[in-house]
């Protein structure tokens, strides 16, 4: 892979690669200008509020106003607003991707998420979950995701949560459930190899 100068103090080193490889994350510095995510946020309103810059054929379906203050997910925005598309293609993205994975790769999917704080009477939590148990039909099973914050996320306002090494976890069941707030019960089928759960917060900067 061969990288611009721009990117060179941006892309993770040697050693971190070989971190995300035993652990299963990575956390990178702040690798996208303010500007770029301040059009993404602008895109993601203007999609919650119906717009589309693009029409697509039939999707999944995702969050709709009707469905009111929940945990919101919509496949595929990149693909129906200008500013989201500019985001998950930034050049960037792949660089850090490729030296992750040390090979070449291909964006597969993408989804707009949105989570609003907990209440007493909602939980909004996010269930755990892997991305082979939701991508069978892709013939690689060497995935990653890349979480990219719209502002400064950390643990007090429930960042995104990482089991450490649980990618090298034998038999990691299939039933995990992106929308369950039972994060115990999705707990108890974990097949570890004996390893104990250590649950890593990823305390993160705006892009």
């Amino acid at each position: 892979m061969s990288t611009t100068p721009d990117f060179a103090d941006l892309l993770p080193s040697d050693a971190e690669v070989a971190a995300y490889r035993e652990h299963g994350y990575y956390v990178s510095k702040k690798i996208l200008p303010d500007d770029l995510i301040d059009a993404a946020v602008a895109a993601s309103e203007r999609f919650y509020a119906g717009q589309r810059d693009w029409e697509t054929p039939p999707l999944p379906p995702g969050w709709k106003p009707a469905d009111g203050d929940i945990l919101r997910k919509n496949d595929y925005a990149s693909l129906q607003m200008q500013g989201l598309s500019a985001l998950v293609r930034a050049p960037v993205i792949g660089a850090v991707a490729a030296k992750l994975a040390g090979s070449s790769v291909r964006l597969w999917h993408d989804q707009l998420l949105f989570k609003p704080p907990d209440k007493p009477s909602r939980k909004a939590n996010v269930g755990w979950h892997t991305d082979r148990g939701y991508w069978k039909t892709c013939t690689s099973r060497g995935m990653l995701t890349a979480w990219i914050p719209f502002h400064d996320c950390d643990e007090t306002m429930g960042t995104i949560t990482q089991i450490d090494s649980s990618h090298v976890w034998p038999d990691n069941p299939d039933g995990l459930d992106f929308f369950s707030n039972d994060l115990e019960g999705l707990e108890s089928p974990f097949n570890t190899g004996g390893r104990p759960v250590v649950k890593v917060p990823m305390n993160l900067k705006k892009g």
